[in-house]
């Protein structure tokens, strides 16, 4: 949840006004001083805008996505596809889709819910849709001028439902990028510790008898949660997919350079245009609404080397 506590410290920013003892005058513990760096901070985390749910499509379907991946899928390939064409197989997958699913809901969320549960951890309960906290700090509220949010997103990422993840892009200063990154078996397996089929069928047959799985750290990874997990283990997916959205999707770009965005996001866009137009003189040329916003920031003229209107003005001498 690091990002959504970087979005709520981007939508709550401290007044910066001082009574006769020069002390703060705001001094509620939801509100933070947006100069220190909080533009930085908020452009590296995914902000959870509207709540988890607890009953997610990903927790639900977790432990039966398991058995799909690590043993069923395989007997289907082993017999050249012939089973997923089989009434009784299919039957027999669906009976035990079902049982799976319904055993993660009495095992793995509905104790989520249990009083004492959330007693204990308190946070969970804020973390939730439509919750209180939420409502107060989050629901409604944009990040202030200056402020980017970028929320990257996977759509296989079942563990995060994505109309939480996703921020409302009326606003210029949010921005939503699907991470383009194909997650093959063989990724999977690679992130997955080996697992024999003799482990497999014994914690299946522990999930159905009701003991839940007993697996080692690694092995219980799936397609969803490798998804979900994706910033840590390829963080370069991010970097590749944020310059695919800016050179594929010209509208985006120009919402990035907006003024109302942070100078570090509209920078790093168009350092992004700048390498490709190097290559592609043309580029500029195909995009004429981009070439228009890029004139834009051009003619703000800062002077420094680092501010984005003396990047933009050496992209148009190259387009030129």
């Amino acid at each position: 949840m690091g990002g959504l506590v970087a979005h709520i410290m981007a939508l709550n920013p401290k007044e910066v006004a001082f009574d006769k003892k020069g002390q703060l005058k705001d001094q509620s513990k939801f509100t933070y001083d947006a100069a220190n760096g909080i533009a930085v901070y908020t452009s590296l985390g995914a902000p959870v805008e509207n709540g988890t749910d607890m009953d997610s499509a990903g927790m639900r379907e977790a432990r039966f996505d398991w058995c799909d991946e690590t043993m069923l899928r395989p007997i289907e390939k082993f017999w050249g596809g012939l089973l997923s064409l089989c009434p009784p197989w299919l039957i027999g997958k669906a009976i035990f889709k079902y049982n799976a699913l319904d055993f993660s809901l009495k095992n793995d969320i509905e104790p989520l819910s249990n009083p004492a549960h959330l007693k204990e951890k308190p946070a969970l309960l804020q973390m939730t849709r439509n919750s209180d906290f939420l409502n107060e700090y989050v629901i409604g509220k944009h990040a202030p001028a200056g402020v980017s949010n970028l929320s990257y997103y996977h759509p296989a990422d079942k563990f995060m439902d994505i109309d939480c993840v996703k921020l409302n892009e009326n606003h210029p200063n949010n921005h939503n990028i699907k991470v383009n990154f194909d997650i093959t078996d063989e990724v999977v397996n690679e992130a997955r510790s080996n697992l024999s089929v003799g482990e497999a069928m014994i914690a299946t047959m522990q999930m159905l008898s009701g003991q839940g799985i007993n697996l080692k750290k690694g092995q219980e990874m799936i397609k969803s949660l490798y998804a979900h997990e994706i910033v840590p283990l390829q963080p370069q997916e991010f970097i590749k997919s944020f310059e695919e959205n800016v050179l594929n999707n010209p509208e985006q770009a120009i919402r990035m350079l907006e003024k109302s965005n942070s100078d570090t996001l509209r920078y790093q866009c168009l350092d992004v245009i700048h390498k490709h137009v190097q290559q592609n003189p043309a580029y500029l040329s195909k995009n004429p609404e981009l070439l228009e916003k890029i004139k834009e920031v051009s003619a703000e003229n800062m002077p420094f080397i680092t501010s984005p209107s003396y990047l933009a003005d050496h992209i148009l001498g190259i387009s030129k």
